[in-house]
């Protein structure tokens, strides 16, 4: 019995690192990618289409409208608008939506999500396209300076993914019923 139970705290303490190692891993960036933006207004784009390469610091500049694509702790998205008063972001009414596309994110992961954590004073709508594209939109109305809005990606495998954990908790499962099986004979 001595055994068993040596047995069974060094399976579980095993399992259990195991377990937290695995939920332990940093966020997929954007960082060094290419992302391709392209901006429209009721359906009419409105002339800031870019590539940008995505590294410190703001990505894109369209006049007094800031944009970060790798924000925070590199997972998050920022827009800014300069100081001052405006009727819009690209126009005074209307539709505005900008799309990120060509996102490919570290570690080959996808967007899966996009968490908007400050909708702003237009009320952005983010809608994740693609893997590798997402979908920023807004009203347009007046606004002053600041940032305009804040959200983080959501990203990870388009497989459901086997957690690192399974395979030691099956063979120590198994071990254990290795174990009663022999104190069942040897009884």
């Amino acid at each position: 019995m001595a055994k068993f139970n040596k047995y069974l705290t060094a399976v579980t303490t095993a399992t259990s690192s195991l377990i937290l190692s695995a939920g332990i891993a940093s966020a997929a960036t954007l960082t060094g990618d290419t992302v391709t933006k392209v901006v429209t207004n009721n359906s009419v784009n409105v002339g800031f289409d870019e590539n940008m390469l995505i590294g410190a610091g703001i990505d894109a500049d369209d006049g007094n409208i800031f944009f970060d694509l790798d924000a925070g702790a590199g997972n998050q998205l920022s827009i800014t608008v300069g100081d001052g008063s405006y009727c819009g972001m690209y126009n005074c009414s209307g539709l505005t939506e900008v799309v990120f596309s060509s996102m490919d994110f570290s570690g080959a992961e996808l967007l899966l999500g996009f968490n908007v954590l400050n909708a702003g004073p237009l009320g952005i709508v983010a809608t994740v396209l693609s893997g590798t594209s997402l979908k920023i939109s807004w009203t347009e109305g007046s606004l002053s300076g600041g940032t305009f809005t804040l959200g983080e990606y959501v990203t990870g495998t388009s497989e459901v993914p086997l957690p690192a954990a399974l395979p030691l908790m099956l063979a120590g499962l198994g071990a254990l019923g290795g174990l009663a099986a022999r104190r069942r004979k040897a009884a």
